[in-house]
């Protein structure tokens, strides 16, 4: 393994290779600029090649910190760990896991390291990650080579890859299970343009396909997925024929609606169809429906504005200078001389473009809890309305009209919006030292514990929420709760969750039961002992019938310790 040394306050040899590879980044974002200056002809196949294979070394380096630490960055990697090892004993959701607001295919997109023999950890999640990234760039990529063409494209797509590549935030370098949802997003906003350019059959089936998944990888992302489907509506409403690119057939109305209907019923009929044969539909609309939509913290309401520049500094930084970037090119845009139908085209667009951002930050500040990695979602609505009023300019002319001034003009507009970028990162890396040193493995004496007690084929529960002791020890979730947040909640209104926690305890009978509950509290939850599974009696009396305590591990100071039960007998 390589070794890394801090050689001063904040750079070390990893990060000297790491700077290196976001220079080269630029220079292939601005060499298709600086080549059309001298030539027309422009092998954008080789330019995304190339690119792409710089992301897939760039991106290991910048994050080799958290990529080599054995050990949880967020509760979501231990949870999303433990509903793997559940989906791959029993895969239909709601019945192995309850799935809170998370749906099967974030979990499930994890599932092809088992498939080539590779055991599920936070290597394989974050690895995952990374390619879901890549592959949110890719439908960027696309998206601004639709919009104003393909030589300011990478320049355009650098503005989200140099956030989501030199983050030092906790909850973007984890696995986020907004990834997917992001990055579905965003090859549907390119399927959209593109029917609007070279409208297919195919690209309406495959824009049903994506807008009806998306609510199964992420329940906050429905609002986006009806948003993006509705587009599609209009657009199957709009024209009354199209011609395929073959141009040997007719694309009525009533096919082009036929074809997004298809596509968008296909992935939750796959997903539901297994629900309903096994009778737990019910569990589906209280679990996932209800629960998800309803739920919401009582916690004191956050300005948006400073939620989206302060909830994190380096989404803050990218939201702030693409804005001031927009704004610039929508002002030359403006007070340029343009048709007024051309600029009326534009800014309807804009105003789609806006909406689109809209319903996004409407789906991440409802629930009223303002986690940082919600702010994902953002990242490719944010570069949108950046994109979209480039597109003005490069299309329309704006205050320069055409030529090198205009290029000249745009350019600079764009590595404004990196520079923006560049100062808060770097005041970031010089304010955060210790997160550049290797962080090595976590250490928790309950891993040692658990592998004592316990041997391949057992299974345990946790009363509380813990799931880092399924991800380290490879010991799989007892019951369909890896994530206790409504079980806890000692409202009647979550007594469903309770009877059905302690049903699946009963029939798996799990080999131990760890009272964890301080390990990591849920705001809604009991304070200190009153939050132990003593909280629930039935549960309390199974435990002391079936179970006896093996010992008490006290895991950090001022930390309530956690009790370990065994079960009895065979």
């Amino acid at each position: 393994m390589l070794e890394l040394h801090l050689t001063n306050d904040f750079m070390d040899t990893r990060l000297t290779l790491a700077l290196g590879l976001w220079f080269l980044l630029f220079a292939l974002s601005v060499l298709p600029i600086v080549s059309g200056q001298f030539r027309k002809k422009f092998p954008w196949v080789n330019q995304v090649s190339m690119f792409l294979v710089v992301l897939c070394v760039a991106f290991p380096v910048w994050r080799w910190r958290s990529l080599s630490f054995l050990g949880e960055i967020n509760v979501d990697e231990g949870t999303t760990i433990a509903q793997g090892m559940k989906y791959l004993v029993d895969p239909v959701p709601w019945r192995s896991v309850d799935g809170v607001t998370c749906g099967p295919l974030s979990t499930w997109v994890i599932l092809w390291a088992p498939i080539f023999g590779v055991k599920l950890s936070y290597l394989t999640l974050r690895v995952t990650a990374i390619g879901l990234i890549v592959l949110s760039l890719l439908g960027g990529l696309l998206c601004f080579r639709e919009m104003f063409g393909k030589r300011l494209s990478f320049l355009a797509v650098l503005v989200p890859t140099s956030l989501l590549m030199t983050s030092l935030n906790f909850d973007f370098v984890t696995f986020a299970m907004e990834y997917l949802p992001m990055a579905m997003g965003i090859w549907s906003v390119y399927l959209v343009i593109g029917m609007f350019r070279r409208p297919s059959q195919g690209k309406l089936l495959v824009l049903g396909m994506i807008t009806g998944a998306m609510p199964f990888s992420k329940l906050q992302a429905a609002p986006s997925a009806v948003f993006l489907f509705g587009i599609g509506v209009f657009l199957a409403w709009k024209h009354s024929s199209w011609t395929t690119p073959n141009q040997k057939a007719k694309l009525n109305r009533k096919t082009a609606a036929l074809m997004l209907a298809v596509g968008g019923l296909t992935v939750p009929t796959l997903i539901l169809a297994p629900v309903v044969l096994a009778g737990i539909w019910n569990d589906f609309v209280y679990f996932y429906i209800l629960c998800g939509t309803t739920y919401q913290a009582n916690l004191n309401t956050i300005p948006v504005l400073v939620y989206l520049l302060r909830g994190s500094s380096d989404f803050g930084a990218l939201f702030g200078g693409s804005i001031l970037a927009a704004a610039v090119l929508a002002i030359g845009l403006v007070g340029s001389r343009i048709q007024k139908q051309a600029l009326r085209q534009w800014m309807i667009g804009a105003a789609v473009v806006v909406a689109y951002f809209g319903v996004l930050l409407y789906s991440v500040l409802r629930s009223g809890y303002y986690f940082p990695h919600y702010l994902l979602l953002l990242v490719f609505p944010t570069a949108l309305i950046l994109a979209w009023a480039l597109r003005g300019q490069v299309l329309y002319g704006g205050m320069f009209g055409s030529g090198r001034k205009r290029t000249l003009f745009i350019t600079g507009v764009l590595i404004v919006a990196l520079a923006v970028q560049a100062a808060v990162g770097f005041r970031e890396y010089r304010a955060n030292a210790q997160l550049l040193k290797n962080w090595g493995e976590e250490q928790n004496p309950l891993f040692e514990v658990i592998q004592k007690l316990t041997v391949p084929g057992d299974s345990m529960a946790i009363w509380g929420w813990n799931n880092k002791l399924h991800a380290r020890t490879g010991i799989p979730p007892a019951t369909r709760f890896v994530g206790l947040t409504y079980v806890m909640n000692p409202s009647p209104r979550y007594n469903r969750q309770r009877e059905l926690f302690l049903q699946d305890l009963k029939t798996s009978r799990a080999k131990l039961f760890l009272d964890a509950v301080d390990e990591f509290r849920w705001p809604s939850w009991p304070p200190g002992e009153a939050a132990r599974h003593f909280m629930m009696p039935e549960l309390a009396q199974w435990i002391q019938q079936e179970y006896q305590l093996a010992g008490e591990v006290q895991t950090a100071p001022n930390r309530l310790p956690v009790r370990v039960y065994i079960r009895k007998g065979p």
